[in-house]
Order: structure tokens, then C-alpha cells, then sequence
């Protein structure tokens, strides 16, 4: 499943019907037509959240008659809340993005244990970013 716009959209899909549209979190999603919130933008939970899939690097797994290659990378949500709020929904926000990628496997993508890391104030925003590393073999 080398198919990297298929592994983009199995991370996207599952961030999208999890997350996205359970909690009616504004996202920016890769390459997307974007503006980043502004004070009158009406937001869910104080907060906006940009998400990102990156492709690392590939390596052979098996050689042979079968032979196969693992890619391995991230998905990264960047929650994004209002100054001055605290990060309390940052953090439960962080939660369930961590457990809606932990341990499972979508559309042959297997997800492993998120992190999830306060960067701080970044402009006027607070930050809070989930890595969701992930891996997906190709057999040729």
C-alpha cells in the first residue's frame, strides 16, 4: 500500500469521522483553502486544529519471491486555542485524537501510540500537538 494518497486519506478519513465531524472542530487539512481563525470566528471549544500526514522514510521488509516494503510516518494534529483560556480542552482535545489512533489499523495503515506535547503560545494562539506515528507494508 505504497499508494501515498491512499495512506493521506486513510489518516484524513479517520481524523475527519472521529474527530472533525463528532466534535464540529473547524480543521485545516493538507493544501486546503484556508484562513486561520480570527476573534470573530465563531469556534468549538475555543479551538481550531490544523492536521497533517508526513511520509518518512520506506525500507524493504521481506525479499524473495514475495517481496514487500514498509513506509512509516505521522499524522500530526496541531490544536490551536484561544490566549488566556487555559489548556484544559486543549488537553481532553489531545486525549481523544490519542485514543482514536492508538493501537488501530484503518484501510491498511497501522497506528501506534501518539504523543501528545504542549508547545506553548504561538502567536496568539496556545498549541498542543498530537503525533500520531503510523506504518503501512506494500507487497509486490
Amino acid at each position: 500500500m505504497t499508494d501515498w494518497e491512499a495512506i493521506g486519506n486513510a489518516c484524513r478519513s479517520r481524523y475527519k469521522a472521529q474527530i472533525a465531524d463528532v466534535y464540529t472542530i473547524l480543521t485545516q487539512y493538507d493544501n486546503d483553502n484556508f484562513d486561520e481563525p480570527d476573534e470573530t470566528t465563531p469556534l468549538t471549544m475555543g479551538m481550531w486544529i490544523r492536521f497533517t500526514v508526513i511520509f518518512n522514510d520506506s525500507e524493504h521488509k521481506e525479499m524473495g519471491e514475495t517481496r514487500s516494503d514498509r513506509t512509516e510516518g505521522l499524522c500530526i494534529a496541531q490544536i490551536f486555542s484561544q490566549i488566556q483560556q487555559g489548556d484544559k480542552n486543549s488537553l481532553i482535545m489531545a486525549g481523544y485524537i490519542r485514543d482514536t489512533f492508538r493501537g488501530v489499523t484503518a484501510s491498511g495503515v497501522r497506528f501506534k501510540i501518539p504523543r501528545v506535547q504542549r508547545i506553548g503560545r504561538m502567536q496568539k494562539w496556545y498549541q498542543v500537538n498530537v503525533s500520531c506515528p503510523w506504518d503501512a507494508d506494500d507487497t509486490f
